[in-house]
């Protein structure tokens, strides 16, 4: 799971849609079992990273991962300003919760989702700020 870090000053969509792309990936590995990349920061505020850690010490309370098939089909940006960027993203989600032998104890079949996703520019740096469902 590569961090990867956008510091461009104005991010066209293709470049916001790698980022959210590349928070979707690490986050699938991190709930798939993988340990929290060290520089995670770099792509995600506080807000998300704490999320997503409270989600994963969850699941392994339970001795349960889980697997994403996340993908982007549609990215337009509804705000920006020099600081701050609101994307309307359209995903095909599903997942599978699975217990620690691998068998699947729960699972969301394939949908599309709406979400919305904030990205706040740190210095010379874009991170996912905040997400929320439009559904």
């Amino acid at each position: 799971m590569t961090v990867v870090p956008l510091t461009v000053a104005r991010p066209d969509e293709s470049q916001i849609r790698r980022l959210l792309e590349n928070w979707l990936a690490v986050k699938g590995g991190v709930l798939a079992g993988a340990p929290m990349p060290s520089d995670l920061d770099r792509i995600a505020m506080d807000g998300p990273r704490n999320l997503l850690a409270r989600e994963r010490r969850s699941d392994a309370a339970r001795g349960q991962t889980q697997r994403l098939d996340v993908s982007v089909d549609d990215l337009r940006l509804s705000e920006r300003s020099p600081n701050r960027i609101v994307a309307v993203v359209r995903l095909r989600y599903s997942d599978r919760r699975l217990d620690g032998s691998g068998r699947v104890v729960d699972r969301t079949a394939p949908r599309e989702l709406r979400n919305g996703y904030v990205f706040g520019r740190d210095g010379d740096t874009w991170r996912l700020a905040a997400t929320r469902s439009l559904n």
